[in-house]
């Protein structure tokens, strides 16, 4: 059952200044079993509110780690990914360099691809980055051009033929497109 307050209904100590207000027995119980039940549902309801922040909380935490890790392989994927750039960036580099070399080495030396995988850039390229073609000479002679004609061009494909009039079709057979072109007109007529 429960217990019924008792209220004090004399008159107030000295030195307060006004009197407290006279409140029935019966009235004052059910306040406060309604006051008792109020503060118990209202503590229930913090509790929840405690444990679900604190939850809340947890996940914060968790996903804020989450962010983390996922920037740090986000870091570490852009560091992969620069890096490849920059092997990219230097093959690039590389192949304009041997081109370079390429285009300078033509008419210069017989065989330019030969020339290319022979060539010791400690021994024949200057500080320039140019081809000292007179030491690679000196070191690979059979890469010297031949005294007469184009270097690099295969006597095959030079144009030149024992016939000097008509040609017949077999004669163009294995040519160069545009030695075809240029000897066309030599072409003789069918008999």
């Amino acid at each position: 059952m429960p217990e019924e307050e008792t209220v004090n209904t004399e008159s107030p100590q000295e030195g307060t200044e006004a009197e407290a207000p006279q409140v029935d027995a019966k009235e004052s119980t059910l306040d406060t079993e309604a006051m008792r039940k109020e503060l118990e549902k209202v503590r229930k309801e913090a509790a929840k509110y405690r444990t679900r922040n604190k939850s809340l909380e947890e996940q914060h935490e968790e996903s804020k780690k989450a962010a983390e890790r996922a920037k740090m392989d986000e870091v570490e994927a852009a560091k992969a990914e620069t890096n490849d750039l920059k092997a990219q960036l230097e093959a690039a580099r590389e192949e304009v360099k041997r081109s370079g070399w390429k285009a300078s080495l033509t008419g210069r030396v017989a065989n330019t691809d030969a020339a290319l995988k022979l060539l010791d850039t400690d021994k024949h390229v200057n500080e320039d980055g140019e081809i000292n073609v007179d030491a690679l000479l000196k070191d690979y002679d059979f890469l010297a051009p031949p005294a007469t004609g184009k270097a690099g061009v295969p006597p095959a494909n030079s144009g030149a033929t024992a016939k000097s009039g008509p040609l017949s079709p077999a004669d163009f057979r294995g040519k160069d497109p545009d030695w075809i072109r240029a000897n066309y007109h030599r072409l003789g007529k069918k008999a």
